[in-house]
């Protein structure tokens, strides 16, 4: 009897303490746990690592949050249905439930990042600011701080001011002071966006009624004029959507690197809203530094991404000064700067055996501008799936080789780049482009008989009855 009562004793101690307080979400009970307050659902996998890393965090975060929000976890692969109900396409993916409205999580992955997101969510979007101290802790302890000078909480401005800051909340921070001895010299109605960083504030001039005004004037002054950047903000830069200007460094030649960074300084301020001025430590991502023109052996080296695939390399035999640095931005901002194109020398023969060495100088005329149909394989010569693949594309070339309308290339897109809309975020990845038409991505099996029949249905010109008995015996 005693040791029954041990053992059940034992057995609560340990439900207790296994107790989670992250939901199982399901079909069956999904729609009941999401119906109230505010609910985060991570969608997961049980063989996902970045799942496996989330995990304790999230059960923390559920702990500290407990009758704040609700966490809630789903196995992904078993509720295959709720999954696709909201466009999980990747794991750990976290969607964001506030009265019947879904949007997606955008916050950090450590217990204390969901914990502070979560929180700024339950706040009040505009903090009122009541005193000097107030005012001054206010700009201190945020990086960006958005303050409205007004009357009281009734007032149109307010009004307006507060419905901005509901949308934007998740990226600024914003107060408003109605006491007219607080205002410091601002005017009733004004409102200012106070930084930690360049000139310390900006006062906002637009249409507080209009909803993107204010949103564009945060944007384009939140973001230091030069900055470092990285994994933490890499995301910011790119949904800015301005072109970057690069600065790629080498942190152990301080004098080159200082001397680099003050003349981007010094000429920054003039392409306020037109480029994103930032420097990275070249010698930790030197494949970044290649991607832009550059060898990775000489620094510091500059570029300018215009987010479209195409990128501006500044020479690396000019020296970085601010009346050549400034010449070669103005020209940018002109559209008359010449894009640069990585490539290696054209090749004597280009074609061998019907295969068509393709090299960057050349892919226009080529693949874009030949009036051809164009079957084209980006490779990397480390790959191992592209070396599987050489001997089947080349008995496919040799096929093809006396068909005059068409070409079958390759390029070393380790050292070229294409032009036009080819996305290669792997190797191999194959392209064919009919003539005059748009290029179709080729995710058919890789075998010469499977990329025959693609060619010959896809073709403007008419491939004709090619000798492919051969193709067709061996696959």
């Amino acid at each position: 009897m005693y040791r029954s009562v041990l053992l059940l004793l034992l057995a609560l101690v340990f439900a207790c303490a296994s107790a989670s307080d992250v939901l199982e979400g399901h079909t069956g009970n999904f729609k009941e746990i999401t119906a109230d307050g505010l609910v985060l659902v991570e969608f997961y996998a049980p063989w996902c690592g970045h799942c496996k890393k989330l995990a304790p965090e999230w059960e923390k975060a559920a702990t500290l949050l407990k009758g704040q929000a609700t966490l809630v976890k789903v196995d992904a692969t078993v509720e295959a249905d709720l999954g696709q109900q909201f466009g999980v396409r990747g794991y750990p993916t976290i969607k964001v439930f506030n009265g019947g409205v879904v949007s997606d999580y955008e916050g950090g992955r450590t217990a204390e990042a969901i914990v502070q997101w979560v929180q700024k969510r339950l706040s009040p979007p505009v903090e009122l600011l009541d005193s000097a101290e107030a005012i001054q802790e206010f700009k201190l302890k945020n990086a960006v701080a958005i303050i409205l000078y007004t009357a009281s909480n009734t007032d149109d401005a307010f009004v307006a001011f507060e419905s901005q800051a509901k949308t934007l909340r998740d990226d600024y921070t914003f107060g408003a002071v109605f006491n007219a001895n607080l205002y410091d010299g601002n005017a009733k109605g004004s409102i200012v966006l106070y930084k930690q960083f360049d000139e310390g504030s900006a006062a906002f001039t637009g249409d507080i009624a209009d909803q993107k005004a204010l949103a564009q004037f945060a944007s384009l002054e939140s973001f230091q004029l030069v900055a470092e950047i990285g994994a933490d903000n890499y995301k910011k830069y790119i949904e800015r959507a301005i072109p970057i200007l690069w600065l790629f460094v080498d942190p152990a030649a301080q004098e080159e690197t200082s001397a680099a960074k003050t003349v981007l300084s010094a000429i920054a301020a003039a392409y306020k809203g037109k480029l994103s001025f930032v420097y990275l430590d070249g010698t930790k991502y030197p494949q970044m530094v290649q991607k832009y023109g550059h060898s990775s052996k000489v620094y510091p080296v500059l570029a300018i991404d215009n987010l479209d695939a195409k990128y501006y390399a500044f020479k690396d035999s000019d020296p970085i000064t601010k009346d050549l640095l400034s010449a070669f931005v103005d020209k940018f901002v002109a559209g008359t700067l010449e894009r640069t194109i990585k490539s290696e020398p054209v090749p004597d023969p280009e074609t061998v055996d019907g295969l068509t060495t393709i090299v960057g100088s050349r892919f226009e005329e080529i693949v874009m501008k030949s009036n051809k149909d164009v079957l084209v394989e980006f490779y990397a010569p480390w790959c191992g799936h592209c070396k599987s693949l050489a001997p089947i594309y080349q008995k496919l070339a040799l096929t093809l080789k006396d068909v005059p309308t068409l070409t079958i290339g390759q390029m070393d897109a380790t050292a070229n780049d294409p032009s036009g809309p080819f996305d290669v975020q792997g190797f191999p990845t194959l392209y064919f482009v009919p003539a005059g038409k748009e290029p179709l991505v080729y995710e058919g099996q890789r075998t010469a008989a499977e990329m025959l029949a693609f060619i010959k249905k896809h073709a403007t010109n008419p491939v004709g009855d090619v000798e492919d008995k051969n193709i067709k015996d061996e696959f």
